[in-house]
């Protein structure tokens, strides 16, 4: 239950807000036995008829009530305020308002300007708070709802509190000067309050003063309007009924074609719309028929289509511009079976062939109502095709460098194009007009092409020349055996015989097939038959035999039961070596090697020869010198730097040897890569370290050479080979 709280006057109309209140009854009580407080309750509308279901109404409500303030105690303070002082007052009533009334004044300070009153201290002449309390406090607990915020001047302030059954307590604390004058009265008030409650006759309750309700069902409602006293608990209540009666009133649908119609009383109807109808119903209230028409008008339209050609052998049919949207439908037939090869069901689709296609536009309401329209469209077709007349005699003659094909076109368009192409001929001009230049024999394919719709016709024409010949030929170059190349050519088919051969490209020509006493060199193949044809045959290349160089190490020592690698280098790969002969063989590990060892017992030459596959030849030599015992020198050094082996040095037992006079290292060319003079066997430092020039020399066979001076007085002169490895 809501309560109305508010501090109010002494008599209270409580009607709603900015409405005019009409009573309908009048209403009479006894006051004076019932609720004094309580004037007047009344409220509009009290009894009504209503026809029409659902009905909303709103309640107002017109209350008149006595709010006079209502003394409850008083404490007066001690006399110009000697003393501090407290007190408290309850607050029993849940829901009303209570207050506090302070009257009385004093000075302070003897100035007259200023004013402390129980609020605080005040400037007189502009009524503002200086400041609120100062160290004389009047303190209220718990807080108040409403206080005064400003200078009175008549002296008395008001502390509002809601009434919730709580106590209030009041702490008055005075300075105590000597200037205090006057007194003050604490008196405790409440203001009467007043509930409403609101019983609408189907079960609502509520407590606001205005109330809109709706009532669903018909039937007669007992409303009833109580105001309380809060103070006291006496009550009032003002009764009234709202009767509802069933509803009268009727809806229709319906769903038309277009060019039909519906009547409804006296109105034929032929438009979608809402239509209502009133008749006079049982007690007094009017009967309404609404009526809820749609008229179906579906739209069929198909735009114009193009025809039907070889560039486009299907066309779209666009019957975009019909009806669309929910519950329309399409369907589209044609003049025969398979001649619509898109959807059928959609408002576009396509045509395969010529002749009258349908669209039929379906709008289905929602009751089930079908409603159609129909349009029509004729597809035509242009499949017209050029002919092409073509020479099928024409020879190219043999000697001629060109000559021309007119192909003759018959046509009912003129807007055409041409295009000559030949995979085995030669189109020298015309090639997109009806006479075409060509340049030799072979196949032609003529296009033509109605540019209007696309149709187009090929015609073909042979031209036939001299028999092309298949020419094939055997060439052998010049070689140490056989110095002078020769080319025998063949013809092998096509031409016409006595052929004429050429291989100089046709500047000279000879009746004999072969060319004998040629050199290396490049040969330009032609023949001609006896019509005057020739035929080109690729390049033929005699190459040049290759001369054989072969070098070998010419000299080296070994010392009486040693041996040497010989080595013997050719300009050739291995492919072209034909043999290999070392001669004489018997102290050789191979005869028919390129790296022999050899291991005679005497000094001794060897002569190495070398043919290749072309017959060509060369020789080279090498001697091998065997020497007293006493000095000698490795076969094969490591100059890598790991201290075994770094150093290619003479060694000889000592005292055997007197002086080493020179001491040289060649490499195959026979240039020397190091050298020493005067020097004794066994010294490192007088040994070659790999090094030619301060640079490293790669890795290979050497060949060396030594004068040796004996204590006899005797010189001999050493050589021998030794191997670089790194």
């Amino acid at each position: 239950m809501k309560k109305t709280a508010t501090p109010i006057p002494s008599r209270i109309f409580i009607p709603s807000a900015g409405l005019l209140i009409l009573f309908l009854f009048g209403v009479s009580f006894d006051l004076g036995a019932q609720c004094s407080s309580i004037d007047q309750v009344s409220f509009s509308p009290a009894d009504t008829v209503h026809c029409g279901l659902p009905l909303s109404i709103d309640f107002q409500s017109a209350i008149v009530v006595d709010s006079t303030p209502v003394f409850l105690s008083s404490e007066m303070s001690s006399p110009n305020f000697k003393s501090n002082f407290s007190f408290s007052f309850p607050t029993a009533n849940t829901g009303c308002y209570y207050y506090l009334e302070i009257e009385g004044y004093f000075t302070l300070w003897s100035n007259t300007d200023d004013y402390y009153d129980a609020f605080g201290l005040f400037d007189i002449s502009t009524e503002q708070l200086i400041t609120p309390g100062l160290t004389n406090a009047l303190s209220i607990t718990p807080p108040l709802f409403v206080s005064p915020g400003t200078f009175s001047t008549a002296h008395v302030y008001r502390y509002y509190y809601p009434g919730n059954g709580a106590t209030i307590h009041v702490n008055f604390n005075d300075n105590l000067l000597p200037d205090n004058s006057g007194s003050m009265t604490f008196s405790w008030h409440v203001v009467p309050c007043f509930s409403i409650l609101w019983d609408l006759g189907d079960g609502v309750i509520s407590a606001e003063p205005d109330v809109s309700h709706t009532y669903t069902t018909p039937g007669a409602y007992p409303v009833t309007l109580t105001v309380t006293d809060e103070l006291n608990g006496c009550s009032e209540a003002f009764n009234g009924q709202v009767e509802v009666l069933p509803q009268v009133a009727t809806s229709l649908t319906a769903t038309l074609c277009a060019g039909e119609s519906y009547t409804l009383g006296s109105n034929v109807l032929a438009e979608t719309g809402t239509y209502t109808e009133v008749f006079t119903s049982y007690q007094g209230c009017d009967s309404s028929v609404t009526l809820n028409l749609l008229v179906l008008d579906p739209v069929a339209s198909i735009l114009s289509p193009p025809a039907i050609d070889c560039n486009n052998p299907t066309v779209l049919l666009n019957g975009s511009l019909s009806s669309g949207g929910t519950g329309v439908s399409y369907q589209w037939t044609g003049p025969g079976a398979g001649c619509i090869v898109g959807n059928s069901t959609q408002s576009t689709t396509t045509a395969g062939c010529p002749g009258t296609y349908t669209l039929q536009v379906t709008t289905t309401a929602a009751d089930g109502t079908q409603c159609s329209a129909t349009s029509q469209v004729l597809v035509q077709e242009d499949l017209e095709t050029p002919t092409i007349d073509l020479d099928a005699t024409a020879d190219f003659p043999c000697q001629a460098s060109e000559m021309e094909l007119t192909a003759v076109v018959t046509s009912a368009n003129p807007n055409l194009s041409y295009n000559w192409q030949s995979a085995t001929g030669g189109i020298l001009s015309g090639a997109n007009t009806p006479t075409v230049t060509i340049g030799g024999p072979g196949v032609y394919q003529l296009e033509v092409v109605n540019l209007d719709n696309g149709c187009s016709a090929i015609g073909e024409v042979a031209v036939a020349g001299a028999p092309a010949m298949d020419l094939s030929w055997e060439a052998v170059s010049p070689s140490c055996l056989n110095p002078a190349g020769t080319i025998a050519i063949s013809v092998e088919s096509g031409g016409k015989a006595p052929f004429l051969f050429s291989i100089d490209g046709g500047n000279q020509f000879q009746q004999i097939s072969t060319f004998s006493g040629l050199g290396a060199g490049s040969y330009a193949i032609v023949v001609q038959d006896a019509s005057g044809c020739e035929t080109e045959g690729e390049p033929v290349i005699l190459e040049a035999a290759t001369p054989v160089y072969v070098q070998a190490i010419p000299e080296a020592t070994i010392f009486a039961g040693g041996s040497f690698p010989l080595q013997a280098w050719v300009n050739l790969p291995d492919g072209q070596i034909d043999s290999i002969q070392w001669t004489p063989s018997e102290s050789l590990s191979c005869a028919h090697c390129l790296e022999p060892v050899a291991s005679p017992v005497l000094t001794t030459d060897y002569l190495v020869e070398v043919w290749d596959v072309n017959g060509c030849y060369a020789t080279a030599t090498a001697r091998v010198y065997v020497a007293r015992a006493g000095v000698y020198a490795p076969n094969i050094f490591s100059p890598n730097g790991d201290g075994i082996n770094d150093t290619f040095m003479l060694f000889c037992k000592p005292g055997t040897v007197t002086s080493v006079r020179v001491f040289q290292v060649h490499n195959k060319w026979g240039q020397p890569v190091f050298t020493q003079r005067n020097f004794l066997p066994n010294d490192p430092k007088f040994g070659w370290d790999g090094n030619a020039s301060n640079k490293k020399i790669a890795s290979g066979a050497y060949a060396w050479y030594a004068e040796v001076e004996f204590p006899d007085g005797s010189v001999e002169v050493i050589k021998g080979g030794v191997a670089l490895v790194r």
